[in-house]
């Protein structure tokens, strides 16, 4: 008892409890975003797909620039901002308006979840330097269960059969961003950094392309954060379309990693604050998800049923595993290579490498599943393989 009191007020932290109060509205959210632009505001699911592809184009664009805006008005007042303007674009969707204004809101609100993550960052950083990156693990627990919670009201809200459900999810998406955004205006400010004075000693925007250390870690950091796309887009094709499990087993699978992460990310994250010990993180990251690939592979080799079930399971731990350390080394290493006085632009360059992932995922993981037999796992457990030993490599040199 008195360990979970002494915890207690570091989850306490406004950015975390922030953190919590806006995936309650995102996780309600995520699950039905078709449905809404479908069902409710009225647009065909061809152009509704294609209305989110050119979102997250835009979104892609904007992170940088919104980090260079965030280095002149702070942190906190750029992440309090996206916060109102997402509340503001989603309540405009609900007034059902033209498609071409629908494209614009969802380009803003698109923009605004992406570049909402650098901002969180660079805020735990600015709270508390020496503990950013169990402050960010905090928040990654806090993300987990509110979008948990989050996806338990979604489903209430679809056995409502008419489009009340719907409204009430985004009305509630609203509250959770406007009730984080009035969240973060807690605590101590910090005033932003003032441009220099002489033009020629301006740092170059986009400085971060001629830091190689940083460029090269941020393509590693995406590599290794494969772990989501396959647990969100290659687990549940390869169930339903290569194993003879029934497809009920899915949401128990994304319920163990959920847990894994809320009961252990905290922990798993020491070690990470130096660019060695982020080093080694993402190095075992890199074999854990190794290590998942080779079980999947394996549920070819076994019985059906329980014995199938049980070795996935196994896999969704070593994935559970591989992300809870990814983040942490990522975290860590994109700390410790950034300099303080620009870390917005940093961060949010680094986050440029997690959105070109998820672009490219599903192609990589459809072709790993179409592959003979499992050959497509091993490739892949061997690319893991491979990348974990550069991630120690490179990351002792950049400590020297």
């Amino acid at each position: 008892m008195a360990s979970v009191l002494s915890t207690a007020p570091r989850f306490a932290s406004p950015v975390v409890v922030a953190a919590l109060v806006d995936s309650l509205g995102s996780g309600a959210y995520l699950g039905l975003s078709i449905v809404m632009l479908t069902r409710y505001v009225g647009l065909p699911a061809l152009t509704a797909a294609g209305f989110l592809s050119a979102a997250g184009v835009v979104a892609f664009l904007l992170l940088v620039p919104l980090g260079l805006l965030a280095e002149r008005i702070g942190a906190r007042t750029m992440l309090v901002t996206l916060h109102a303007t997402r509340a503001g674009a989603y309540a405009l969707m609900l007034l059902r308006p033209p498609a071409a204004l629908v494209l614009v809101l969802l380009c803003v609100v698109t923009a605004g979840e992406r570049s909402a993550i650098p901002m969180l960052q660079t805020l735990a950083a600015e709270q508390n330097e020496s503990d950013r990156v169990k402050t960010m693990a905090r928040v990654r627990v806090m993300q987990n269960t509110g979008m948990s919670i989050g996806a338990g009201l979604a489903a209430l809200a679809l056995t409502v059969r008419s489009t009340t459900g719907l409204v009430a999810v985004v009305l509630w998406n609203i509250l959770s961003y406007l009730g984080a955004g009035a969240l973060l205006l807690r605590g101590p400010r910090r005033t932003p950094t003032p441009p220099p004075a002489s033009p020629a000693a301006r740092t170059p925007r986009f400085v971060m392309l001629r830091d190689g250390r940083f460029a090269a870690a941020t393509v590693l950091c995406a590599v290794l954060g494969l772990h989501a796309p396959v647990l969100t887009f290659a687990v549940p094709l390869w169930v339903t379309s290569r194993t003879s499990l029934p497809s009920g087993v899915l949401p128990a699978l994304v319920l163990c990693n959920t847990v894994s992460v809320v009961l252990l990310q905290v922990r798993l994250s020491k070690g990470t604050d130096e660019t060695r010990g982020a080093g080694r993180a993402l190095s075992q990251s890199g074999l854990l998800l190794a290590l998942t690939a080779l079980l999947m592979a394996c549920t070819l080799a076994v019985p059906g049923g329980w014995n199938a079930a049980a070795v996935l399971v196994a896999a969704i731990l070593a994935q559970a595993g591989a992300e809870m350390r990814q983040q942490a080394g990522a975290w860590g290493l994109s700390y410790a290579l950034s300099p303080i006085e620009h870390r917005a632009r940093y961060l949010s360059f680094f986050s440029l490498g997690s959105v070109a992932r998820n672009a490219v995922a599903p192609i990589l993981l459809t072709a790993v599943i179409a592959a003979p037999g499992a050959w497509g796992w091993l490739v892949l457990a061997l690319g893991m393989a491979v990348t974990s030993l550069l991630a120690i490599l490179l990351t002792a040199q950049w400590t020297r």
